[in-house]
Parts: structure tokens; sequence; C-alpha cells
């Protein structure tokens, strides 16, 4: 789980990043990202988290080292004590760049909601959202890299198991 727990710093402003790495994953925009600072009273919301600092910027997450992923759940929070509502529409892109996932939310409220991904958000080369107007915050991304299975692993599999059907049906005609 990605908590960005290592953004918590003392002060009353906005770290600004460029981008966002940690446990083998990245965050890119092609602007800016934000982290308030702890003591920014009525912007930090109990917990470390990222933004895009621009309305209308696309954000990508995506491995680093290219491999696919599954992407289960993240939290979301409105950004400046907004209400809402701010639509957010999540992309998930397979490696011939092609959407094959959405999963949409509109935050209404100001505090956090975990937004639990469907089973089509798996081996994702990518996923991308767009920041909308009423900001959001993000954390708490639970994820983890695809495990490929090779298609001989799957016909060894496919073939122990018709071997197994057949020598049990063997051993049922014996015992009759």
């Amino acid at each position: 789980m990605l908590t960005f727990d290592d953004l918590e710093i003392s002060g009353t402003g906005v770290t600004i990043l460029s981008s966002y790495s940690a446990l083998g994953f990245t965050f890119t925009t092609s602007n800016n990202f934000g982290s308030w600072e702890q003591d920014a009273a009525g912007y930090y919301n109990s917990s470390a988290a990222l933004f895009n600092n621009y309305a209308g910027d696309v954000t990508r997450l995506s491995a680093i080292d290219g491999s696919l992923f599954n992407l289960s759940s993240i939290d979301l929070d409105t950004l400046y004590s907004n209400n809402g509502p701010a639509p957010i529409e999540f992309l998930g892109y397979d490696s011939g760049n092609n959407v094959v996932a959405t999963e949409n939310i509109i935050l209404n409220r100001d505090g956090w909601v975990t937004l639990n991904f469907s089973p089509l958000f798996s081996n994702l080369a990518y996923v991308e959202w767009t920041q909308t107007a009423n900001y959001h915050h993000f954390d708490n991304v639970v994820l983890n890299k695809s495990i490929p299975v090779s298609e001989p692993a799957i016909l060894a599999l496919l073939g122990l198991g018709l071997f197994g059907v057949g020598y049990n049906r063997k051993l049922r005609f014996k015992n009759i």
C-alpha cells in the first residue's frame, strides 16, 4: 500500500513535487503535485496525501519497471474543505494503450472515502484520472504487481487436471 507517509513534514504550506515514486510505482502529471504540510490548518486532513496541483491535469499511476499491476482501492478526499460535487473518472489501460476498465466516483463531502475498484482493474499497464476544478487528494493506494502466468504453465496445469480426471475415472471403473 502506498501511504505517502514520507511526505509528512511540519509547516503551513504546500510541498510541490514534479512526480512521486515509492514501492516500485510512480505517479506523474504534466505540471506538479502538491502535499499539504502538517500544520496547514483546514487543508491537512489527518494524513499525508498527494493532490494534482492544476485543474484539468491528468494523474498517471504506473509501475516503474513497466510491469502490469492490479489496483484494488484508493482513499480520496475533497480539498480546501470543498463539499463537492467533485467527479473523478479512473481509466485503466492495458499494455496496448486500450481502456479496459473505468470507475467513477463523485466526492460530495469533506472527509476520506475509499473507492474499491472492480476486478477489471487487473493486469494494467497504467491508470489515469483527471483532477477536476473541485480539487481532491488521494492516499492509501492499494495495489500489487501482476504475476504473469505463461502459456506453457497454463497448458501444463490443464494437462495435469485432465490427467487427474482420467486417472480418477480409471480408478472408478477398476473398482466396479
